[in-house]
């Protein structure tokens, strides 16, 4: 082939439009790839002339003159069907375990999941003999890159963050980081979207460029995204396994510019949690809804973010919250001119029977919560959309009997439960029956007497936590559970289920979230904290650690608060579903504030004890890093200085007067750290230091525009002006 892509001595010399190095190996190896089954475009047949000579024209306006320039991998066809593949080389030296993982993702154990979002292996092509540089190769589908065409609506984002977020839960589950799950390595199967295909380099033109690609949206056809490229990828005996950090897409991680190991498992939730912000929350108006969570999995210390179940979760809560409306609405670019989002709102509302109700089929059909068969298996078979999970299949089991004992669950439970969504025009997450509850050990429910107290049931494990029970009576005895400093949950009454397994049930009352609504004043936090001071003393004092007094484990009694009550999934909804819940302010209803969950806790001889660590809920604590036996009351003062540090100095301005205080609650060495006792004189310093107008004041959060605080600060203040004259205090205790 005179001319395109010789090499001589001197170096490689092409032509315009010719063959470029990387090409030539794979040109060179065209008539192997076809006796395996598989053809390269005519731009690589060993006796290829360049068309464009023949006809008069550019190279770049013919279909072979459009090279592919990557340098491992190469477009084909599959001969038997004519199904466009990928092609990639295996290279061991860059990526060691690369067709190992894509294997073991492909088994058939596995490929037939559907929450196994990696990438098929199709067939492997042994072309290891054919030359001193001869490689084995991997087949794969023809992917696209996921954000192309553009998204939009928020619905299409939703299936998308759906399907990638439950593809790398699939992976962790098997204790595989992907190291690498980043923008490049997203990819969606445009087979639906292209009926007709399209070309591999020009991605918008038809097969022979001569036109544009014929297209559907994704709401139209929902495409399956995949994760690629597993050549960073290591499997691990253990999730908290630590390792050399590799700098692939995203080099951006903070762990990647301290030096030393780190766990690629948290690293993985900062990818995906950076590429949400970088390509949808940065470039796109309307992404709010997703900042927390954002914020939550790319905090600077690894240890902090969620694990990939638990963004599961929060994403699920998040889903759920989003209204039609919005799912169905356009994407605006930041960068778009008015008049081209004004004509993208125009054509996206234009109304049909067809497009009214494209967007939740998407939802439904790729992936997301709402599609009609969920994608796990229960005893029964394939789940339809919205009935019970696995997890609470138990608690329907038991209705009756736990009924027996005076408590009633939700209609939802009761074994001959009809949906009532089911023959109406309703979707099942917008009746109350369709709310489940995911929680693996706990399900809320109804006292049966007349005063109806909504509570909680929760699972005695004794595996999980073997002096949850005995230390949850203790707190709860006569002697006490009078105490006003006793911040332990009340255990109401302790159900025994008959039968194989022979469950125990503690009962306690429905509580909220602490930070549930938001806090309005700094007032508030003062109350909140000094509260769980006085739990956690009066714990301490009776030679109690708690082990676990994190973010999830401290809560509120909302009995003042919401009088009214409020839907136990959906907590800022009534009970009946029907309408926002009624709530007071903090400072209108005082609520006392509870420790919650001892299957961590432990009595122990004293205070001055050694014990092995265990990880709860916040694993930043520097004792769990050394694996050495340390002073767990030490570090349930670490617990409590670094939520406070998380949840409201990070977060909110203006928490200047507790820096030092919870510098020296979280300091590395624990026995450097204050006694709960000395954490509760200082902080009666800094209490009696703030005035009546500090306290009064706006919490604003540092991610807010300006505009908009002093917007909250201006409620805030005919909030204040009203709680003085009806002489509400300004630090609001019960």
């Amino acid at each position: 082939m005179p001319g395109l892509g010789v090499e001589t001595d001197a170096g490689p010399h092409r032509e315009i439009g010719g063959l470029f190095r990387t090409e030539i190996w794979w040109r060179d190896r065209y008539r192997d790839l076809e006796a395996h089954g598989y053809q390269l475009r005519p731009r690589y047949h060993p006796d290829w002339q360049p068309s464009w000579k023949r006809l008069g024209k550019d190279f770049f306006d013919t279909e072979d003159g459009q090279p592919t320039i990557l340098r491992a991998a190469m477009d084909a066809v599959r001969m038997e069907d004519g199904r466009q593949v990928m092609l990639k080389k295996v290279l061991p030296e860059e990526g060691p375990y690369e067709l190992l993982i894509t294997q073991l993702f492909s088994s058939p154990g596995l490929k037939g999941d559907p929450k196994n979002n990696c990438v098929p292996l199709l067939d492997i092509v042994d072309l290891s003999q054919t030359g001193p540089d001869g490689k084995k190769i991997m087949v794969i589908p023809f992917l696209r890159p996921f954000k192309n065409p553009r998204f939009q609506t928020y619905g299409e984002f939703v299936a998308f963050f759906t399907q990638i977020s439950e593809g790398l839960k699939f992976m962790h589950q098997r204790k595989v980081a992907h190291r690498d799950c980043t923008v490049n390595n997203i990819m969606l199967d445009p087979v639906g979207m292209y009926p007709e295909g399209y070309h591999p380099v020009k991605l918008n033109r038809s097969l022979d460029i001569k036109r544009r690609a014929k297209r559907h949206t994704r709401t139209e056809r929902p495409p399956r995204y995949y994760l690629i490229d597993f050549g960073l990828s290591r499997r691990y005996p253990s999730r908290d396994a630590l390792d050399d950090p590799l700098r692939g897409g995203d080099k951006t991680a903070p762990e990647h510019g301290r030096g030393g190991r780190c766990n690629p498992f948290c690293t993985d939730i900062y990818y995906l949690g950076n590429l949400v912000r970088t390509h949808f929350m940065k470039k796109y108006y309307g992404f709010g809804f997703m900042s927390e969570l954002v914020d939550a999995m790319t905090d600077e210390n690894p240890a902090q973010r969620p694990t990939i179940e638990e963004v599961v979760e929060m994403f699920d809560s998040i889903r759920c919250s989003l209204s039609t409306v919005k799912l169905r609405s356009t994407i605006t670019s930041k960068s778009d001119p008015t008049i081209f989002t004004m004509f993208r709102h125009a054509r996206q509302l234009t109304p049909s029977d067809f497009t009214f109700n494209l967007t939740s089929w998407s939802l439904r059909q790729s992936g997301s919560p709402f599609r009609a068969t969920d994608r796990t298996e229960s005893r029964t078979g394939t789940r339809l959309a919205g009935t019970l999970v696995k997890t609470e299949e138990w608690w329907r089991d038991h209705y009756y009997e736990i009924e027996r004992h005076g408590y009633k669950l939700r209609s939802r439970y009761h074994p001959r439960w009809q949906p009532s969504w089911i023959g109406s025009k309703k979707d099942f997450y917008k009746v109350e029956d369709g709310q489940a509850n995911i929680t693996r050990a706990v399900m809320d429910a109804m006292r049966s007497s007349e005063d109806g107290l909504p509570v909680i049931l929760k699972r005695v494990l004794p595996e999980d936590g073997p002096y949850e029970l005995s230390i949850s009576r203790r707190f709860s005895s006569k002697e006490l559970a009078g105490d006003r400093r006793n911040h332990c949950t009340t255990l109401l009454d302790v159900i025994e289920l008959e039968g194989p397994g022979s469950h125990k049930l503690m009962v306690s009352p429905l509580l909220r979230p602490f930070n549930s609504p938001r806090f309005q004043t700094f007032g508030e936090f003062v109350a909140f904290f000094s509260q769980i001071c006085e739990g956690i003393q009066f714990m301490h004092e009776r030679n109690v650690a708690h082990r676990d007094c994190t973010a999830n484990n401290i809560m509120l009694d909302p009995s003042r608060m919401y009088p009214n009550g409020f839907h136990p999934v959906k907590i800022d909804r009534k009970r009946n579903f029907k309408g926002k819940a009624t709530a007071y302010t903090r400072t209108q209803r005082p609520p006392r504030y509870l420790l919650i969950d001892f299957g961590l806790s432990r009595q122990y001889s004293s205070r001055d004890v050694v014990d092995d660590p265990l990880r709860g809920g916040d694993k930043s604590a520097p004792e769990h890093k050394s694996q050495r036996p340390s002073n767990p009351f030490d570090t349930d003062i670490y617990y409590i200085g670094n939520l406070v540090r998380e949840k409201f100095i990070k977060k909110y301005r203006g928490f200047q007067f507790m820096e030092d205080l919870v510098a020296a609650m979280t300091r590395e060495r624990p026995d450097e750290r204050p006694h709960i006792e000395d954490v509760i004189r200082r902080f009666a310093v800094i209490r009696k230091s703030l005035s009546k107008t500090k306290l009064r004041s706006a919490l604003t959060s540092k991610k807010l525009p300006r505009i908009i605080c002093a917007a909250q600060e201006a409620r805030q203040y005919v909030r204040t002006i009203q709680y003085i004259l009806s002489r509400k205090a300004s630090i609001p205790d019960p």
